[in-house]
């Protein structure tokens, strides 16, 4: 097993598992005035509630869930916005990503049918109330990856909602040229191992969409995006 790999999580319906005593669940249920569940709160990771979509005149449309996907504001209720950092490595031919391997066992891959999957990522996190993302996105990326970067050398390129459906949280996606400063040394609950450097045009997008925009992002950014690809490259 690699370094900082653990054992591979799944995802089961609550009523299916037994709390060890002493622990208690992070997500509690909200009520209404009249005592109705509305959704599920944690400060510390967000809320998902029932909702409306409404009319410009504020009729009904359609009920809807919105997510709000980090630590909360109690007096806005709103989280704070995420952030994921692609560290860029400039060498003699081209533009190469620092990142890893985790595990991510919520994602249901359709085509195989397989429940829990193995992706390539990037660092990244929530951002703790009263943190900046540029803070999160530096602390995750020596964690993550052991690299470390002066703020001042990052650079936010972008930033959009994981689930345009019902997330309202954005991630911002930032920038930076780094300097090998430790060991990377993850969250003991994280699935990380594998650490790597994959060429900017050759890193595997796969399930995981936020590490897929994230890229594509820096991708464009750099300048790598061309209008018309090399010949015979869209020949399959």
């Amino acid at each position: 097993m690699a370094q900082g790999q653990v054992h591979p999580q799944r995802v089961v319906p609550f009523e299916m598992v037994v709390v060890p005593e002493g622990k208690k669940p992070g997500w509690t249920p909200m009520f209404d005035e009249g005592g109705n569940p509305i959704g599920l709160m944690n400060p510390t990771f967000g809320l998902i509630r029932h909702s409306a979509i409404v009319n410009a005149e504020g009729g009904y449309l359609y009920d809807s869930l919105l997510h709000e996907d980090g630590p909360l504001d109690q007096a806005t209720m709103q989280a704070t916005p995420n952030a994921v950092i692609v560290p860029i490595e400039e060498r003699a031919d081209g533009y190469y990503v620092h990142c890893h391997r985790e595990f991510r066992p919520v994602i249901r891959d359709h085509v195989t049918g397989v429940w829990g999957v193995e992706v390539l990522s990037i660092a990244g996190g929530f951002t703790k109330k009263g943190a900046k993302t540029s803070e999160t996105a530096l602390a995750e990326l020596f964690e993550e990856e052991g690299i470390k970067v002066e703020e001042a050398s990052m650079k936010r390129i972008g930033y959009a909602s994981p689930n345009r459906a019902f997330v309202a949280t954005c991630v911002e996606i930032w920038i930076a040229r780094f300097k090998v400063a430790g060991v990377a040394t993850p969250d003991k609950e994280e699935s990380i191992h594998g650490n790597e450097v994959v060429r900017i045009d050759l890193f595997p997008f796969g399930q995981d969409m936020i590490v897929n925009n994230a890229v594509a992002t820096a991708a464009k950014h750099l300048g790598c995006i061309v209008a018309k690809p090399k010949e015979g490259l869209l020949e399959d």
